[in-house]
C-alpha cells in the first residue's frame, strides 16, 4: 500500500505543472532585483555596509532595478521604513513605522533609502527598509544605526 501512494505521489509531482509548492507550475518571475546597498554620499555609493552613523546628513538604504512590471509595464509598490522609534515634534507621537506606495516602471532602477535630515530622527537601534510588491515579492534590508560619538 505504502509502495503504491509512493508511485502516486511520484507521478503527480512528475506531470507538468506540478511541483512541490504546489499545482501552479513554475515559480513566478522575480520583479525586483537589488542593485546596491549602504551608505550614500551625492547620489553614489560610498559604501557597503549595514551599518550607519548617527549623523546629520547621513544617507542609508538600498537601490533595486524593476525586472517586470506585468503587461502594462507599470506596477505598485510599497515602501516601508521600520524604525527603533523617534517622535516626530509636528505631531508629537513616536514614530515606528511610515508606508508608501510607489508605481514603478519595469527597466528603471530606485533608491529605497533615508537621510537623517533632523535630529530628533537619530534614533539609534535596528532600521529595516523595505519594497513589496502585490505579488508578495520583496527586497529588505536591516541597518544597524550607532552612535559615533566616543
Amino acid at each position: 500500500m505504502k509502495r503504491l501512494l509512493f508511485l502516486i505521489l511520484a507521478l503527480v509531482l512528475a506531470a507538468p505543472g506540478c511541483s512541490m509548492l504546489g499545482l501552479g507550475g513554475e515559480k513566478p518571475k522575480p520583479q525586483l532585483e537589488l542593485v546596491n546597498y549602504g551608505l550614500y554620499k551625492n547620489g553614489a555609493l560610498a559604501m557597503t555596509t549595514e551599518a550607519a552613523p548617527k549623523k546629520l546628513g547621513t544617507t542609508f538604504g538600498f537601490r533595486f532595478k524593476v525586472l517586470d512590471a506585468g503587461q502594462s509595464g507599470e506596477m505598485s509598490v510599497k515602501t516601508v521604513t521600520l524604525t527603533p522609534g523617534y517622535i516626530d515634534p509636528a505631531s508629537n507621537q513616536v514614530v515606528h513605522k511610515t508606508e508608501r506606495v510607489d508605481t514603478v516602471k519595469a527597466g528603471e532602477t530606485y533608491d529605497c533609502m533615508f537621510t537623517f535630515q533632523y535630529e530628533y530622527e537619530m534614533a539609534t537601534g535596528d532600521w529595516t527598509l523595505e519594497v513589496t510588491t502585490k505579488g508578495g515579492q520583496s527586497i529588505k534590508k536591516v541597518f544597524s544605526i550607532y552612535s559615533d560619538k566616543m
